[in-house]
């Protein structure tokens, strides 16, 4: 089995209650047909700007818990994993606002809230 291929079995599933009843039945979840790891707000734009070209699906994954299936590709295609773009920007306790990237996992962030 290659990297790809476990890339693609981990990221088949989420925290969604069906996910896991599908999983304890021994179904098999969709796949992509490719997983990619941007790291950079240039290099999701290019992926997104051929897989526009090509009429490619593309399934976004941020920090990946998701509890409605919506990072499950039901359409295979790409599926664009995030967790890699996983800076911090800014916080901002005045105005109460965070600047993140889209990989940022809630308790990363609740933590440097807190900090």
């Amino acid at each position: 089995m290659t990297q790809q291929d476990t890339d693609m079995i981990l990221n088949a599933h989420d925290a969604w209650p069906l996910s896991e009843a599908k999983i304890r039945a021994g179904e098999m979840l969709p796949l992509a047909d490719m997983v990619v790891f941007p790291i950079s707000t240039e290099e999701v734009s290019e992926i997104l700007k051929l897989a526009n070209e090509l009429e490619v699906p593309v399934t976004p994954v941020g920090g990946g818990a998701g509890t409605c299936g919506g990072t499950l590709p039901i359409y295979g295609g790409i599926q664009l994993d995030l967790k890699r773009m996983c800076k911090i920007i800014e916080i901002d306790h005045e105005s109460m606002t965070v600047r993140v990237q889209a990989g940022v996992v809630g308790i990363d962030l609740e933590e440097a809230v807190n900090r």
